[in-house]
């Protein structure tokens, strides 16, 4: 079924030349557009200095959409190993000699996060030197109270040397002495799995300006952490870790989504956590509210400016509100409208400015706007 205007269907049945509503002629600007009905033309034209079709306009309606994502593990924790240097190891010193034992190992540095000494002293006598990489580590009687012997990571290499001397004499007949059993490296090694990133899709146009990132944090160890969230490379959130049942809530302004696939990211700098009933809670929004733009030179604001339209009702027998009802914003202006006619007519000369206007459609109900024109009287 084509609607049009009533005038412009008597035209057609009697085989008159096309007229709009306030009966100019545009026999060469009248035509149909398969998108938005009739068209007008568009852009300025004398003292019309605005001629648009919108079509079908509807109101703004808003709906809430929850996305659940995976739950997200979180941790950034030590794992100990034990790597065995020797079962036995004997070192001395007399006034005469001095013997000493070397030890060499490898590890990787950079995935340590602490490495410690450990041995069990079988017999003893005098004062223990350690050195590690020619830098003294450790003197004593190595009692229990010193063990396990706590090495700096700052010193360590890829290939490492552990000297065990004698830091006292002896006397003229006697040597000082250790003998040492089971001498192995305790290493609690770093665990790098603290960060987690969920993609989804979304259609921008269509989001509003009230999404948020929802989240509860099971803490699988009670430590003081940082949990740091990214959406699209943009910080969103960095604080401490509660572990209470308190669900999280982190606002997303819609300037922060990009259209088709979006990138949420999470990390925390220790601990363990798991983020359970993990959701995105996307504020959609759907409706058609044009606007238009035209120019207003400084020599021409002392004239009147009408706005003229030409409606059509669009039948809906669930519809709750009869008639076409709208509010147009002028610039910093704005008027309403109610009419059951199909066509309505509105003074602007007040909200003109000089330089560029713009009109905005905010309809309160279904209709059709067949033509939108401004006109400079």
């Amino acid at each position: 079924m084509l609607l049009i205007p009533k005038a412009a269907r008597e035209d057609l049945l009697a085989g008159r030349e096309l007229k709009n509503t306030y009966g100019d002629e545009r026999t060469s600007d009248y035509r149909f557009d398969d998108r938005n009905g009739y068209d007008y033309g568009s852009g300025r034209d004398g003292n019309t200095l605005l001629v648009v079709s919108p079509g079908r306009v509807f109101p703004r309606t808003t709906e809430t959409e929850v996305r659940t994502l995976p739950s997200i593990p979180l941790s950034k924790t030590s794992v100990t190993d034990r790597q065995m240097l020797s079962n036995s190891l004997r070192v001395s010193r007399s006034l005469f000699s001095n013997n000493e034992r070397e030890i060499v190992f490898n590890l990787d540095e950079n995935k340590l996060n602490d490495l410690s000494l450990f041995f069990r002293v079988d017999d003893s006598r005098g004062r223990l030197n350690i050195f590690l990489n020619d830098n003294l580590v450790y003197s004593g009687d190595a009692d229990s109270g010193d063990l396990p012997i706590k090495l700096p990571v700052s010193l360590l290499r890829s290939t490492n040397r552990l000297i065990f001397e004698l830091g006292s004499r002896g006397t003229f007949l006697t040597s000082d002495y250790f003998e040492l059993d089971d001498v192995e490296l305790i290493k609690k090694n770093k665990l790098e799995t603290n960060a987690q990133s969920r993609r989804f899709n979304v259609d921008k146009d269509k989001l509003g300006n009230d999404n948020e990132l929802r989240f509860f944090v099971d803490c699988k160890e009670l430590k003081e952490a940082n949990l740091n969230v990214d959406f699209n490379q943009r910080n969103v959130f960095f604080g401490r870790i509660v572990c209470d049942a308190a669900e999280h809530r982190v606002e997303l302004d819609d300037e922060f989504f990009v259209d088709g696939f979006n990138l949420v990211s999470f990390s925390v700098d220790q601990g363990n956590y798991v983020l359970e009933d993990v959701k995105l809670v996307l504020d959609l929004k759907e409706g058609n509210q044009p606007i238009y733009y035209f120019n207003v030179d400084k020599d021409e604001l002392d004239n009147e400016f009408t706005v003229k339209l030409d409606l059509l009702e669009i039948e809906d027998d669930d519809a709750d509100i009869e008639g076409k009802r709208a509010e147009f914003l002028i610039n910093s202006g704005r008027f309403s409208m109610f009419t059951e006619r199909d066509v309505f007519e509105k003074d602007i000369s007040d909200l003109i400015v000089q330089g560029e206007n713009y009109i905005k459609v905010l309809p309160k109900n279904d209709f059709e706007i067949v033509n939108l024109q401004v006109v400079m009287e």
